[in-house]
């Protein structure tokens, strides 16, 4: 099969990608001929203005890798490195074609450029550096969440690319005393803007990693000294230092960083996702020590947690924690998602937190299942007015949590509704909008697929009426997403009937339209249970 090297884009005339590939070379930036294969018979006739505005509007919204601006310029340098094919490539990906054959060489040459593609600069200095991270933090990025992969080849891929961030320095570009032995001191204002970027993408590719595993985060948060990135708007100025927003050392900094944060330079939305993902990575923390470790300490860390969380809540701006468009400040679709991704954070920091009390504490277990529920309620209603029109503009990262409430409804479903008829139908109702929701993710990402197809074996698994053990022995398997013992508890045992096959799950689509689902917008009211714990339902009357 030939390789293809497209033409350089023209805003002008901007020509098709031809229906069969061709062959093409370019030369490095020594003039050594180098080839590179793509097959792109998948594009079609989409122009690669076409596919360059796409990826503008959805990829570098929800993984924001480069400045609006310099995006253009990234595709010029495809005569010596191959990163606008990259761009393209994961374009036409995520667009799709009705030629399945096609659209499946094109995504395993990117599985195998994810494995092979190598940073081959020793330096930020380096002209061809920043076009080889950027390329790398793509591939990254997009293996993880189209699995282009083992699960340990798409871990270990981003676990060397943190650690050689480390080795660049990329977590010291603004450090006073550290920046002139990495280069920081030999670049411009727009090329550090750039770079620091680059640094917050591997920072969320870490955090991926951490969170859907339960494996400890390869970023100290202690360690970084790159400031948060600029709103676009105010990148043609200069700054001074003190205009710049850091991540805190410690998390009781981090109200006073969010303040900052809202009234400061920084991209906001990006910041303050940051900033409650700063709080996310130490609940993960917890969760995954209150189920390997016992002792005071993790009571401790919890109850701190939860006096951190609040104190972040009340300094976010006074609309963020809405669920609805904030029409009056104009609140584009994408923005807004980006809120509600950011809500469903906050709301799974708190979920987490009790379930580490529940198992810490029995005498609290039912009042934290109470509340397990109101938050699940809260979540729900974010969903309800989430924007799937614009759903390629969120990280599909966020089907994380959003599976992790679909198995939550489902415990609740055999606990909490059985002895209660309206609660039950309603939550049957809630799990299929949730299920919809996944659903409408996994029709162009193989993560969220996954997960549903996870949610599945987990609700063919799991029946009631569950106790109180019940819950907790089963919420002792859910470590993380992608986490062994999880997977472990869905596969195939002597117990389980013969009809879940983890091997060979199968993501079954619904006649229902999500959009149908999601037509309004009011929540309804959770329906009164009672409040007698017994051992054979969590809320059934003795």
């Amino acid at each position: 099969m030939a390789p293809i090297s497209p033409p350089l884009l023209d805003s002008h005339n901007s020509s098709s990608f031809p229906d069969l590939p061709t062959h093409a070379a370019r030369t490095d930036f020594l003039g050594t001929p180098e080839s590179l294969d793509l097959h792109c018979s998948v594009l079609h006739s989409k122009t690669r203005n076409d596919l360059a505005e796409f990826f503008t509007g959805t990829v570098n919204v929800c993984f924001p890798l480069f400045q609006p601006h310099t995006i253009s310029k990234a595709l010029e340098i495809e005569h010596f490195h191959h990163l606008p094919l990259v761009i393209y490539g994961i374009s036409a990906g995520l667009i799709g074609n009705p030629n399945m054959r096609a659209e499946a060489e094109v995504d395993n040459e990117l599985r195998q450029w994810v494995h092979t593609q190598q940073i081959t600069a020793e330096s930020i200095i380096d002209p061809k550096a920043l076009y080889e991270w950027q390329t790398a933090c793509l591939l990254a990025w997009y293996g993880f969440h189209q699995r282009l992969g083992t699960e340990d080849e798409t871990h270990l891929v981003i676990t060397s690319l943190t650690r050689k961030a480390y080795h660049f320095g990329l977590h010291q570009i603004d450090s006073p005393e550290n920046r002139d032995c990495y280069g920081w001191d030999l670049l411009d204002e727009p090329s550090l803007e750039d770079w620091r970027r680059v640094w917050w993408c591997v920072y969320v590719l870490d955090s991926y990693s951490s969170f859907s595993t339960a494996t400890p985060t390869q970023v100290e948060t202690e360690s970084i000294q790159t400031a948060l990135p600029l709103d676009p708007a105010a990148i043609k100025g200069t700054h001074s230092q003190t205009e710049r927003i850091f991540l805190p050392a410690s998390l009781e900094g981090l109200p006073a960083v969010t303040q900052s944060i809202g009234n400061g330079l920084a991209d906001k939305g990006f910041a303050l996702h940051m900033a409650v993902n700063t709080l996310l990575k130490a609940a993960v923390a917890v969760h995954r020590l209150s189920k390997q470790s016992s002792g005071a300490y993790i009571s401790g860390r919890i109850s701190a947690l939860r006096d951190h969380l609040s104190a972040l809540q009340l300094t976010l701006p006074h609309y963020y924690m809405q669920p609805t468009p904030d029409m009056i400040g104009g609140e584009l679709p994408s923005a807004f998602n980006t809120r509600l991704q950011t809500q469903l954070k906050v709301h799974s920091i708190r979920i987490m937190l009790g379930l580490c009390d529940m198992r810490m504490d029995r005498s609290r277990l039912f009042s934290r299942w109470q509340e397990n529920l109101e938050i699940c309620y809260r979540m729900f209603e974010v969903i309800q007015h989430w924007d799937s029109q614009s759903s390629l503009t969120v990280d599909p990262a966020i089907c994380f949590i959003v599976a992790s409430l679909l198995v939550m409804l489902h415990l609740h479903t055999h606990s909490s509704a059985n002895s209660n008829a309206a609660l039950l139908a309603q939550l049957t109702r809630r799990k299929q909008v949730v299920r919809l929701f996944l659903q409408n993710y996994a029709s162009s990402w193989r993560l969220p697929r996954f997960l549903l197809d996870c949610c599945d074996a987990f609700m063919h698994k799991v029946s009631g009426p569950l106790s109180a053990d019940d819950i907790v022995r089963i919420s002792d398997h859910f470590q993380g997403p992608l986490h062994r013992k999880w997977l472990s508890f869905l596969s195939p045992s002597p117990e389980t009937p013969d009809f879940l096959d983890f091997d060979n799950l199968i993501h079954f689509d619904l006649d229902a339209s999500i959009e149908d689902y999601f037509s309004f917008h009011e929540s309804e009211p959770i329906p009164t249970f009672d409040s007698s714990p017994t051992t054979t339902g969590m809320c059934e009357r003795k």
